[in-house]
């Protein structure tokens, strides 16, 4: 067996036999980790009050040659987030946050990159209080989710052809002008580029190309003012995750923004 320290995140907790638990985290460095908690629900328990999620913690376990679980001997908390489980919509953020690390951390690949990106929300969401821009945090975690993943949509040439995709206007449209848009191509396309897209069996669809500039911006977290915006980028980015991972996150399917219902 050989002992690691790593500073860690949690993202899923469950019960194993009547007082332990399995945690899988993310770690800074090692990548996610499963990890067994002997006795984290006793009262005197090492552990106690310390497995929360959404906490900065480090912990010492010990990994068994040719893999399996990790059996845990140290927690400490870093950093207490308090503040982010009192509020709702930040919470449902949080979660959102947890579960699509959860789909996306490869084991045994250093995860730094995600582990900073998921840091950066959970702290943001801690912070925000009551009157939250929490839909402008969680899209901006998305779209640097899909940048990280080498994922990130064709938002202002062709995804197919990489020539110019002018929006165009339908008549009386308060969205503005639109784009043609479709997941399976790789995002915004050209009208022949749809055509084709369209006869060759993909979905292809029409997005606003204000919200389509708005998943660029999000990278840089200039939609907070706008909360319509924010909902609108989430929901695009949503819906390219959950297109690419081939799964519907259960927090997309439960806590998604009325925006975000497609």
């Amino acid at each position: 067996m050989s002992r690691c320290t790593e500073q860690v995140l949690i993202l899923q907790r469950v019960p194993y036999g009547e007082s332990s638990l399995v945690v899988r985290a993310l770690t800074r460095n090692d990548g996610p980790v499963h990890l067994l908690a002997r006795g984290a629900h006793r009262a005197k328990s090492a552990f106690a009050w310390t497995l929360d999620l959404f906490d900065e913690l480090e912990l010492t376990y010990r990994k068994p040659r040719g893999g399996g679980l990790a059996t845990l001997e140290k927690g400490t908390v870093l950093l207490r987030r308090a503040a982010l489980p009192k509020n709702l919509a930040a919470y449902r953020a949080a979660l959102c946050g947890l579960e699509l690390c959860d789909l996306v951390a490869r084991p045994g690949v250093n995860e730094h990159k995600l582990y900073e990106v998921l840091s950066q929300l959970l702290g943001d969401l801690d912070q925000s209080g009551a009157e939250a821009p929490d839909d402008a945090l969680l899209a901006r975690f998305e779209a640097q989710l899909l940048r990280d993943l080498g994922l990130f949509p064709a938002t202002n040439n062709c995804a197919e052809c990489a020539g110019d995709a002018p929006a165009y206007l339908a008549q009386e449209d308060e969205a503005g002008p639109r784009v043609p848009f479709s997941a399976e191509a790789g995002g915004r396309l050209c009208e022949t580029c749809a055509l084709a897209a369209k006869k060759a069996g993909r979905k292809v669809g029409t997005l606003p190309h204000r919200n389509l500039a708005g998943l660029e911006r999000a990278l840089g977290g200039e939609i907070h003012r706008d909360r319509k915006l924010a909902q609108a980028v989430h929901a695009i980015a949503a819906r390219f995750l959950d297109f690419h991972l081939g799964v519907l996150p259960r927090t997309h399917r439960q806590f998604a923004s009325p925006a975000a219902h497609r």
